[in-house]
């Protein structure tokens, strides 16, 4: 997994929490290189993980919570770190739909060690529903990302979650637009 989302993370919860907190989490944690990720780097996604424990030992609250809030903090860096990538698309539904075929192939392209999930979508009425599936168990962390880009465009939308297995690899989100 790339360590742009590990340093990100950490900036993230740093920002929600505090320094202090983060030096906790990551002694709790156990991760083996002591918090110090590389954005270019390549690191375990289980480390990920364990750093979404500590923290939510640590705060009480759940993972998936944590994570869905990360995903939404993530969306706000995507943009500021990527204005190339983001600033091509007019709403978020148009960027939604080009993360597979334009944004994910654009990683690879960079990193071809780079792994991203799969993720399609497709035109629904009054919407659009999109499939995400991942060898990592990320689906509140993309569910966040979803929120968070639509926030951006300031679009109106409710966003629904279908796990489509209990392990958090897959997962169907139907965005439908709000109608003022």
């Amino acid at each position: 997994m790339k360590g742009l989302v590990f340093s990100e993370m950490l900036g993230w919860a740093e920002h929600a929490y505090s320094p202090a907190l983060v030096d906790r989490m990551i002694v709790q944690s156990g991760v083996p290189n002591d918090g110090a990720y590389t954005s270019v780097g390549n690191y375990p996604h289980g480390e990920a993980l364990a750093l979404f424990g500590a923290l939510s030992e640590l705060t009480g609250e759940p993972i998936g919570d944590l994570a869905r809030a990360y995903g939404y903090w993530l969306a706000g860096r995507f943009v500021t770190l990527y204005p190339e990538l983001v600033g091509v698309y007019p709403d978020a539904e148009s960027l939604l739909a080009g993360v597979g075929p334009h944004i994910h192939e654009e990683v690879t392209r960079l990193y071809p060690e780079a792994q991203p999930p799969q993720v399609h979508s497709s035109p629904i009425e009054g919407g659009m529903q999109l499939d995400y599936v991942s060898h990592r168990p990320f689906a509140p962390l993309a569910h966040g990302l979803i929120e968070g880009f639509v926030a951006h465009f300031g679009n109106h939308h409710t966003i629904a979650r279908e796990d489509l297995d209990a392990g958090g690899k897959a997962a169907r989100f139907t965005i439908s637009q709000i109608s003022n």
